[in-house]
């Protein structure tokens, strides 16, 4: 929804840093390279929206990273049939740091623009001491999640 002035005139969205941010459509806004989610305040009135960076660059570095490139899309971040507490299992340790490095990275991205896998990662972080083959398989379960669902942004 673009924002004119009494004159006809379009009118700059301005952050909260004091930022002006020209902007006709959100695909013009979705162009924008933030760094960081930021609050875009209308000057004619006390609304907001709150616009999370663009991150298909960090994921798809992610991705990569980790051979996932080609791995086949899922609807949800974490299986529901899965028992990620199970004691029993006889499942091999995998890689502690590898495991980390995973979590780590999906930390950053629930944190910066990516809040619908922030309980996946919680639960996952819950493994960080002894990570079982399970756990390592639910992370990537979580990365096949962020490539299928990268191309939806999160608007308020």
């Amino acid at each position: 929804m673009p924002c004119h002035a009494p004159s006809g005139k379009q009118m700059p969205w301005r952050t909260a840093s004091g930022r002006t941010v020209p902007w006709r459509s959100a695909s013009e806004l979705s162009r924008l390279r933030l760094k960081r989610p930021e609050r875009l305040v209308r000057p004619d009135a006390k609304d907001a929206i709150f616009f999370f960076p663009d991150e298909r660059g960090y994921l798809n570095t992610i991705l990569r990273r980790f051979g996932l490139m080609d791995a086949k899309p899922t609807k949800s971040p974490l299986d529901p049939q899965t028992d990620l507490a199970n004691t029993h299992c006889e499942d091999k340790l995998v890689n502690c740091k590898e495991y980390l490095s995973m979590v780590g990275l999906l930390i950053y991205a629930a944190l910066g623009s990516r809040p619908d896998i922030a309980f996946s990662v919680t639960v996952l972080s819950r493994y960080n001491v002894q990570p079982l083959k399970m756990h390592t398989t639910a992370t990537k379960r979580v990365l096949q999640y962020l490539k299928s669902t990268s191309e939806f942004p999160i608007h308020y």
